[in-house]
């Protein structure tokens, strides 16, 4: 039984490519070998037996994000308790010109 257990809301990212997604799983799987990591639906699950930090993961969702070169459009936050999301930024007019 896996008592820790991390949800990632990647319903924004999943919109641009679903592909995004699934390497995106991949990457946490290298990341955190000792834990469980599915999909569903437009969330990812993280379960582990042993404790890991929200912040540990937020840092590899901004390291997979910027090595994608999607950082200045998509950011990684918290989302209350144990729920991180991965939020759409808002392009600014100042950007498109």
């Amino acid at each position: 039984m896996m008592e820790n257990e991390c949800l990632i809301d990647v319903e924004k990212l999943a919109s641009k490519s679903e592909t995004l997604t699934d390497e995106l799983v991949e990457f946490l799987k290298l990341k955190f070998p000792e834990s469980e990591i599915e999909k569903e639906g437009n969330n990812i699950i993280v379960r582990s037996e042993r404790a890991v930090s929200k912040r540990k993961i937020r840092l590899y969702l901004k390291k997979f994000l910027h090595k994608n070169e999607l950082s200045e459009e998509f950011k990684a936050v918290s989302g209350g308790g144990n729920k991180l999301t991965i939020l759409k930024l808002a392009i600014t007019k100042e950007e498109t010109e």
